[in-house]
């Protein structure tokens, strides 16, 4: 008979092997992706949530799992893990008031005493960090999503080297759909794009190229490649922008944006056909 450790365990991989199969544009999905937008009387900066699914039979499998599951006594490890798999549940299935109701007895730091493998609870807890950051964002609050993504990011590297951060499952391929939701690429993409709309240039431009150098080595290159073609774009607009207004300086930024232009050229490759002589595309 398995744990029930075990069963959340395996209620979870069932979500995300089922997940991998959902279809969906990633180009369509991001196509406005870091552009400013006319909001009541304001212009923001566009930043997509993740993608979900309307079709609640891809999930209702396991949410009916979750519920045999609610219905046994926990340890408080077991209760955790229970409670931030069922958000995940809510979340990709866009109920996010559910979601935020999910993890809102939970503490948003982590114990010392957890006896859940060390790298499942950082897990965990970083897909906790980034539903209530993201909740956060939808009710408003930037600065509170900031400093989730941020106390995330921080915990999740505490054991691990910074250039260990993003894992790609080892079924996602060019033939495969992408995850609706890589937690920490999220949290590292929209801890600069938060930064940027809240008006924090130097850190949000920091930031953003921290998450685009940290993108370069993931395997496989296809991997989030539409998302990174636009927040290059941005990144070269924000320079180039600073450079005319006398912020940066043209030869201070040389290498970089030399890089940047190389970098793009790259994804452009692994995200599209390149257009003939006769067609063309924004990017």
């Amino acid at each position: 008979m398995k744990s029930l450790f075990s069963h959340i365990i395996s209620s979870e991989a069932q979500l995300e092997e089922q997940l991998l199969a959902v279809t969906w544009d990633t180009q369509a999905h991001w196509e406005s992706e870091g552009e400013h937008a006319n909001v009541g009387d304001n212009r923001r900066l566009q930043i997509r949530y993740p993608m979900h699914i309307s079709d609640d039979s891809v999930i209702s499998s396991i949410a009916t799992e979750m519920a045999q599951v609610a219905k046994q006594a926990m340890t408080s490890e077991e209760e955790y893990q229970f409670k931030v798999v069922l958000a995940k549940v809510y979340f990709y299935g866009g109920k996010f008031d559910q979601c935020r109701g999910a993890l809102d007895s939970l503490a948003t730091t982590l114990g010392s005493d957890d006896v859940l493998s060390p790298a499942y609870t950082k897990q965990l807890y970083m897909s906790q960090m980034v539903m209530l950051g993201i909740y956060a964002e939808m009710q408003g609050n930037l600065i509170l999503a900031q400093e989730l993504y941020e106390k995330a990011i921080l915990e999740f590297r505490n054991s691990l080297s910074s250039q260990s951060v993003i894992v790609v499952p080892r079924n996602s391929s060019p033939s495969c759909q992408e995850e609706l939701v890589n937690w920490p690429e999220e949290a590292l993409y929209r801890r600069a794009m938060v930064l940027l709309a809240l008006g924090d240039m130097t850190g949000g431009l920091r930031e953003l190229a921290s998450y685009i150098r940290q993108m370069d080595g993931v395997t496989p290159a296809t991997f989030r490649s539409f998302r990174r073609v636009r927040a290059n774009r941005l990144y070269m607009q924000i320079v180039r922008d600073n450079i005319r207004s006398g912020k940066l300086s043209a030869l201070d930024v040389k290498s970089s944006v030399m890089n940047s232009h190389r970098r793009q050229m790259a994804l452009l490759k692994t995200t599209y056909s390149f257009p003939r002589a006769s067609e063309a595309h924004s990017e």
